[in-house]
Order: structure tokens, then sequence, then C-alpha cells
């Protein structure tokens, strides 16, 4: 056999395996996706600033009231507070984790860390100055800031002037 013969033959085997690996890589490929439904992209969690435990009891008035409430709540603040309804009937462990004696029960948390709660039905406008007290409460404030205190004057400023109030 010469060289050019071998190269022939070299040739068709390398055809050969090449349209084997592109008919089966095109099956395997086209079978791979089939088998599987197309995945739905979901958005990762949005962290709210605020989230509001409502321990609520179904059928009583005191609960669908400040349900009513918390509605209200959601739409007006939806993008910082976040208002989880827990059923007291149907999670009753969750309820005695927390201590519920009686519903409705609400407990706000930010950042991992519970920061007032509340028993009974408030009236909706002390509960919104609630909310926006502890949310005013969460804004960072500069590195600077100091609160004013009456009769006290601050030694420098940092700049070499002296601050007053």
């Amino acid at each position: 056999m010469t060289h050019e013969e071998r190269a022939k033959w070299i040739r068709w085997i390398f055809v050969l395996l090449l349209s084997a690996g592109v008919v089966g890589g095109a099956w395997f490929y086209q079978r791979k996706h089939e088998a599987k439904p197309a995945k739905v992209v979901e958005a990762p969690p949005q962290e709210f600033d605020l989230t509001i435990y409502h321990f609520h009891e179904p059928g009583n008035a005191a609960s669908e009231e400040l349900a009513g409430h918390y509605n209200e709540i959601t739409r007006k603040y939806g993008q910082v507070v976040l208002v989880k309804r827990i059923d007291v009937t149907a999670r009753p462990n969750d309820a005695a984790k927390e201590g519920v004696e009686k519903a409705p029960k609400s407990v706000m948390a930010a950042g991992g860390k519970r920061v007032f709660e509340f028993e009974g039905v408030w009236p909706y406008p002390k509960l919104e100055q609630k909310i926006d007290q502890i949310l005013r409460g969460l804004k960072r404030v500069d590195k600077d800031w100091r609160p004013e205190v009456k009769g006290m004057t601050r030694a420098s400023s940092g700049d070499g002037t002296a601050n007053t109030p």
C-alpha cells in the first residue's frame, strides 16, 4: 500500500468518524432537550427592610380587621415591607413558639431581629405611624452624625473649627 492509498483510507475514516459525531451529537442534543421541560428563570428573592408576621385567626373579627390594615400597608409599602400572614389554626406549633395566646398578634422584624410586637388591633393611622418610625430608624446615617443635645458643645469637627449648637 502506498502513502497515497493510506492517506486516502485515513481521510475516509476521518470523514466517517466526523459524520458519525455530527449525527450522534445532533441526536443526543435533541433527545436531551426533549426530555427536560424549559426551566423557568426565577427572580432572586427580594430582601425587605421590614417583615411583619401577622398571627391570624380566620373568622375572628379582630384578625380580619387587622388583616385589612395590613393589606393597606402592603399596597403603600410593598417595596420595603413584607407582611406574612400565619394562620394560628393551621399552624398551632408556630403560634405556640411565638407565645400567641390570643389572635391577632403581630411581630415586626428587621434584619432578622425582632424590633416590635403587639397583640390585638391597632387603628390604621397608629399602625402606619409605627411602621414609619421603624423604617426611619433603619435608614443609614452618616458616620459623622451625632445627636444634637441642648447645652452641650462639640469640641471639634475635625477641620480645626469648633462646633457649637
